[in-house]
This record gives structure tokens, C-alpha cells and sequence, in this order.
């Protein structure tokens, strides 16, 4: 390995152009610009894909954690000694199928539970809000404020 003073008499004696000061790029720093670039490439492009394809990624992945969660359930009851033999794959199959509808059923339940509470409270919400407008309104010194109720049918009637 060469210390500075040696490569730049080295590169001197090879009549080239020596900047004082600086250290000479390596002869593979063009090929790791390259590959840089070219790696920061794929993964814009793999971005880009991943986001451009999430209608029909999300269900495919979707999918494959039912099928997985299927396989592990029916591995499970395999495991199951039933008077010295294991079940059919068959019945643990459905057994696993049946497990996991309920639990997408009730997992719906809750969900659809939820949303009506929400949507049972909305007009409070509403209200609460509309005071908070209110107030920040006059906060901030205007002389006739406006509920939200009045700008929100200005902004509708517009469209």
C-alpha cells in the first residue's frame, strides 16, 4: 500500500494531472456509484410497485395468512389423539375451516358493533365540535362567527 507522498510521485512520474489535497478515487468507485444507483433503482421501482399494486396485493396476502393459519390449525388437530389414532386430514381440514369462519364472523361482529356506536354518537360529536369552532372563532375576534353547520352548507351548495 502506498502512503500519499509515494502516489502522488508515483502518479506525477506518470504524467497526470495531481491536485494537492486530495485523495485520488479508487479505480472502483465508478463500479460502486453504479451499483448505488442501481440498487436505489430497485428499490424505488419495488415501491412504487408495492404501492401502485395494493388492490390486488392486499387480498393475495390476505389469502396466504388464512392459508397459513388453516395449515397451522389443521397441523394442531392432527396432534389430537382420538383412541390411539390421529383424525383425518379431512376432518381437520374442516375443523380448522369451521374455527376460522367463526372467528372472521365475530371479528365482523365487533367491528360492525363499533361503527354503530360511532355513528350513534356522531351528532355529539358534531355538536362538541361545532362549540370548539365557535369559541376558537370569537378567540380570535370575530365579530359574528359562524357555526359549522352554516359553512358547511356554503361549501356544499358550491360543489
Amino acid at each position: 500500500m502506498l502512503n500519499a507522498k509515494a502516489y502522488l510521485r508515483v502518479r506525477a512520474n506518470s504524467k497526470s494531472e495531481i491536485v494537492q489535497g486530495t485523495k485520488p478515487m479508487s479505480d472502483t468507485a465508478p463500479a460502486r456509484i453504479g451499483a448505488f444507483a442501481g440498487a436505489a433503482l430497485i428499490a424505488a421501482l419495488t415501491i412504487f410497485f408495492l404501492i401502485e399494486g395494493r388492490d390486488l396485493l392486499i387480498p393475495i396476502a390476505v389469502a396466504i395468512v388464512i392459508w397459513y393459519l388453516l395449515n397451522a390449525l389443521a397441523r394442531f388437530f392432527t396432534r389430537i389423539p382420538v383412541v390411539g389414532e390421529t383424525l383425518p386430514r379431512w376432518i381437520t381440514l374442516i375443523g380448522a375451516v369451521v374455527i376460522v369462519v367463526i372467528a372472521i364472523a365475530l371479528v365482523a361482529e365487533l367491528i360492525s358493533d363499533n361503527i354503530s356506536q360511532v355513528a350513534a354518537a356522531a351528532p355529539a360529536y358534531q355538536a362538541n365540535f361545532e362549540k370548539l369552532v365557535l369559541s376558537a372563532s370569537q378567540f380570535a375576534g370575530s365579530r359574528n362567527p359562524r357555526t359549522l353547520r352554516r359553512s358547511s352548507m356554503k361549501l356544499i351548495s358550491v360543489r
